[in-house]
């Protein structure tokens, strides 16, 4: 792929020579990037009478029509194959960005329904707890007062179960503290999360929420030991997760990291247990 560029560059010595295909309304390169046919000279390539292709070149280099159709010709197929590798790739980032905003539009929610059950329900959960408390105060039978307390203590509990699945929604420890202090709080709530290492600095929200829901998601579904070690790369961060037992699904987990051009990576082991390899670009 892309080596029709370099060929035609080559045999018509000029190494700036661009080849752009058609498609849609529009044109592309070999990569799959939207482009607009400008330069010094084009000249169009055709088949069955509409034009397929462009060459963007110096002046003169095409200016005998006869090259021209020998071009047509002699490269067709090439063009073809070429041409189906672009919009291949136009289609994957089109699909890579239909991810990363589907992504971004479940985070966006998770953190509006976060900031709805701190300000809506838990308030009124935490004052009728203390309604409760006031009225056992103040109760002078002991059966009345018994009662009271039994109603305080059903409330302060499903008061701290709603807390929870906030934490679980959209955990304010990872927008207001970083990767690692949130992993830190979920291993609190995870007894059987393990985290060796994960690095403190910051990192764009995106990667360090793809880093937290895909441990998360383990650490919810898996019973067993799980082990997190996370360093940075050169200009990624990776993920080392051992986890006691192979996870049910990954799906969830793959379409995050696919978003934001990662990688993930399973392998099994021989005592049971499965190592995932996650790789995320991190630009801090």
């Amino acid at each position: 792929p892309g080596g029709l560029r370099d060929a035609l560059a080559e045999t018509l010595g000029d190494p700036h020579l661009e080849l752009l295909h058609a498609h849609g309304n529009g044109w592309i390169d070999g990569r799959g990037l939207a482009r607009r046919p400008e330069g010094a000279a084009v000249t169009e390539l055709t088949r069955d009478g509409r034009a397929v292709a462009v060459l963007l070149h110096r002046p003169g280099l095409l200016d005998d029509a006869r090259l021209v159709r020998e071009l047509e010709r002699t490269a067709g197929l090439a063009l073809e194959n070429d041409q189906l590798h672009g919009e291949l790739e136009a289609q994957l980032a089109q699909l890579r960005d239909s991810r990363a905003e589907t992504v971004a539009v479940g985070d966006a929610e998770r953190r509006r329904l976060e900031r709805d059950l701190h300000d809506g329900a838990q308030q009124a959960l935490a004052g009728l707890a203390m309604s409760f408390g006031l009225a056992r105060a103040d109760a002078v039978e002991p059966l009345r007062e018994q009662r009271l307390g039994v109603a305080q203590d059903a409330v302060r509990g499903a008061l701290a179960e709603l807390r929870a699945l906030a934490q679980r929604i959209s955990p304010p420890a990872l927008s207001e503290a970083g990767l690692a202090t949130a992993l830190g709080v979920l291993a609190e709530w995870a007894p059987n999360l393990e985290i060796a290492r994960v690095p403190r600095q910051r990192f764009n929200p995106t990667v360090e929420s793809a880093a937290y829901f895909a441990v998360a998601g383990l650490a919810r579904t898996i019973r067993g030991r799980i082990v997190v070690d996370a360093r940075v790369e050169g200009a990624s961060l990776r993920l080392e997760v051992l986890a006691a037992e192979a996870p049910s699904s990954l799906v969830d987990i793959e379409d995050r990291v696919a978003a934001l051009d990662g990688d993930l990576l399973a392998e099994a082991a021989s005592d049971g247990a499965t190592l995932l390899r996650i790789t995320l670009p991190c630009a801090s």
